[in-house]
């Protein structure tokens, strides 16, 4: 079995990021599967759903903290610290 990983970054000014993964095997027969891709992105909150989930990695560190922009809530908007996911707050 051969496992590979790739990781890269670049800016994006667009709303869509297109992504495209090419497999090459090295006898040319072979097939490959993804079993699991990730991008993580920088954007504007915006509520417009029931709920929204979100990290910033680059407020992740000691000593940091985060201020975080929610457009789109009301008063009955509720945010929650799950910092800790057995004791939200």
């Amino acid at each position: 079995m051969n496992l590979g990983s790739a990781s890269g970054s670049g800016a994006c000014g667009a709303q869509v990021a297109n992504v495209g993964i090419t497999y090459n095997s090295a006898d040319g027969s072979g097939s490959g599967f993804l079993d699991y891709i990730e991008i993580n992105a920088r954007r504007n909150l915006t509520i417009n759903s029931d709920q929204l989930n979100f990290r910033d990695w680059q407020s992740v560190g000691p000593g940091n903290i985060a201020n975080y922009q929610l457009s789109g809530a009301n008063g009955s908007t509720m945010v929650w610290d799950v910092t800790d996911p057995q004791h939200p707050q």
